[in-house]
């Protein structure tokens, strides 16, 4: 079994190359070439010391783990677990630690053991730049991201290697630090300029508020990465007719943050009158863009779904057949995470590291 730590992943495979595995994979699930069963959450609770011997113990919930199996036909076999933990920001550590297992897909033993926060980071940015490939308008200029952690990074890396005419990138954050130190690793890393790309940071809400609609408005594409519980903007102010032609300019969003049902980065008023693209149809269920409006409000069907990111590529949904009630060109791609992205990505990486050289080989079967 070969381990690969965190720290090799991202020698072994390229920006290019994620998408490119990605898309493939996509590809095969519209041939039914996957099988993807529904993610298991386990909630990590610990009991709280008790002054009193006679109380009763209480416990406190400290993050969740997800375990996420899938198969690629003939390919891989794997599973993800994949934490969430908020206070690990405390200690140092990845508040999202993932590891993928993968197997053997003659005999079942496993193969390998390896580090996937890079991973899970990777393939989601990747989800949406085959929606942006697909789903953007064709020579889009301007894009605006909420969110400034390794999750909004890789969009913007992403997505501006798709789009080269993008001239234009906000990046709105509560941490104009965060934000300040996003923009020069950008810029070190990817060698941008301003003659090539300008980026702008654009505070988050408050006062402000004004000023991100604005922004907003300009964009050709929104990207909401963070871990925001409440929506981001205003879906009536900032999807209006009154202040942009959606039929001249369309727009794509692109929401990845969410996964729980109380939490969300879009109001009802945006998943309602949008065109509505998923990754997966069970993990966005339960996270509260969808489950908001469609469980809890019940103002959309679940019909609202008009298909899913392997129907986009593989041809089946065709974005210039559909409009919303409104006419308006504004289509949602959401994202939840689909386990054959990380099962299919962490296999180019193993064949990789076999082939390179990199990783520790032990013998658990001895």
């Amino acid at each position: 079994m070969l381990i690969i730590k965190e720290s090799d992943v991202k020698k072994l495979i390229s920006l290019n190359e994620i998408i490119d595995i990605n898309e493939q994979v996509f590809i095969k699930e519209s041939k039914e070439e996957v099988v993807c069963p529904e993610r298991t959450i386990l909630p990590v609770e610990k009991t709280q010391p008790q002054q009193d011997s006679n109380e009763p113990k209480t416990k406190q919930l400290v993050g969740n783990l997800y375990f996420k199996p899938s198969l690629v036909v003939d390919e891989s076999v794997g599973i993800k677990i994949v934490g969430t933990f908020a206070n690990n920001a405390d200690k140092g550590l990845p508040t999202v630690p993932a590891t993928i297992i993968l197997n053997d897909i003659e005999n079942g033993l496993a193969n390998a053991v390896i580090g996937a926060t890079y991973i899970t980071g990777a393939r989601t940015a990747a989800g949406s730049a085959i929606s942006v490939k697909y789903l953007a308008t064709e020579s889009p200029e301007t894009i605006f991201v909420f969110g400034s952690s390794l999750q909004a990074k890789l969009h913007i890396e992403m997505i501006l290697l798709l789009k080269p005419t993008i001239k234009k990138v906000y990046i709105s954050s509560r941490s104009k630090e965060n934000v300040d130190k996003l923009i020069i690793q950008l810029k070190n890393e990817n060698n941008y300029n301003n003659d090539v790309v300008e980026f702008n940071y654009c505070a988050a809400g408050g006062d402000d508020k004004d000023i991100t609609n604005r922004y907003l408005l300009e964009a050709d594409i929104i990207v909401t990465a963070t871990s925001s519980n409440e929506p981001l903007f205003n879906g009536q102010e900032v999807l209006s007719e009154k202040h942009r032609d959606f039929k001249k300019k369309p727009l794509l969003i692109c929401a990845v943050g969410s996964s729980r049902p109380t939490n969300r980065e879009l109001d009802s008023f945006t998943i309602s009158n949008s065109n509505l693209i998923v990754d997966d149809v069970n993990s966005c269920m339960v996270s509260g863009e969808l489950f908001i409006p469609i469980n809890k409000e019940k103002i959309i069907p679940k019909s609202h779904i008009l298909g899913k990111l392997c129907d986009v590529v593989s041809g089946k949904y065709k974005q210039q057949q559909q409009t919303t009630t409104t006419s308006k060109s504004i289509t949602v791609y959401k994202s939840s995470g689909t386990a054959i992205q990380d099962v299919a990505t962490a296999n180019y990486i193993y064949k990789k590291a076999l082939q390179n050289n990199i990783g520790f080989n032990i013998n658990i079967n001895d």
